[in-house]
Parts: C-alpha cells; sequence; structure tokens
C-alpha cells in the first residue's frame, strides 16, 4: 500500500498535458521530493501526451501519482483499450519516442487493463534520502 496516492482527473485535451505537469510538480513539492522533478515530469508529460493523442474515444483522462517510501509511480489511465506499443523511429522522425524516455529513464514502466480502458505507469527509484514526512501531505487538484 502506498504512503500516499493522488489521483486527478482531467479533460482529454492538449492542455491537459501541462496541467498534468503543474499538478504532478505541486505534489511532489508537498512531499518534499523536488529534487525528482525533473525525471517525473518527464515521464507524467510523455504518459499524458500519449493519452491525449492516441486515446480519442475517451473524454478524460486520470492521472495519478503513488509516494511510498523508496518509489515514484506515475501513471495515466485512459478509455481505450489499445496497448501502448514502442515504435522504432528514424533520427528524423519528428514523433514516437515518448515510450523510449519512459523506458529510458524509468526503473520499470507498463500497462495494465483498468476499468473499459487502461493505466500506462512508470516508476521511478526514490533516494532513501528523502522519506515521506510524517504527516502526509495532502493531495493538491489543479
Amino acid at each position: 500500500m502506498p504512503q500516499a496516492r493522488c489521483t486527478h482527473s482531467l479533460p482529454n485535451r492538449p492542455d491537459s498535458v501541462s496541467r498534468a505537469r503543474t499538478w504532478l510538480r505541486a505534489i511532489l513539492a508537498a512531499h518534499g521530493h523536488e529534487d525528482t522533478l525533473d525525471p517525473a515530469l518527464l515521464i507524467m508529460s510523455e504518459l499524458a501526451t500519449n493519452a491525449v493523442m492516441h486515446a480519442t474515444q475517451s473524454a478524460t483522462i486520470e492521472i495519478l501519482c503513488e509516494l511510498d517510501t523508496d518509489i515514484l509511480t506515475l501513471g495515466v489511465i485512459d478509455h481505450d483499450i489499445r496497448q501502448p506499443v514502442i515504435l522504432e523511429v528514424t533520427p528524423d522522425d519528428e514523433r514516437g519516442r515518448g515510450l523510449i524516455l519512459i523506458a529510458s529513464i524509468s526503473a520499470e514502466w507498463g500497462c495494465h487493463p483498468h476499468d473499459n480502458g487502461k493505466l500506462v505507469f512508470a516508476r521511478l527509484k526514490l533516494e532513501p534520502s528523502y522519506p515521506l514526512p510524517d504527516i502526509a501531505a495532502p493531495c493538491i487538484s489543479a
């Protein structure tokens, strides 16, 4: 069971990607994990972008952040059953590297079925020197 689990529903549209980053930045700051911001924000941005671009039948997406003692799990839930696919890209391709980036910087990533759709997630290892506070900070809605 994670020590903190926060979720937030957003409309499935392009401006929700920046809203997802803003929401995640506030949660990580509230829990004292500013040092994890860069990789976490990149992962959230890629996950949300993929949902917006590919889960076009999903009116909303749900973003999630779970903090445990040494693992940060980030995810996006959409209502499209199609699974994500890592693409083979060439240097000239302008898109298609999101999952490659996620796989390269996360400790683990994957996809699970979820309520007529899927949860695509990635996990980052947290440094043991950044424990959660004794009293968990509230989840923040953006």
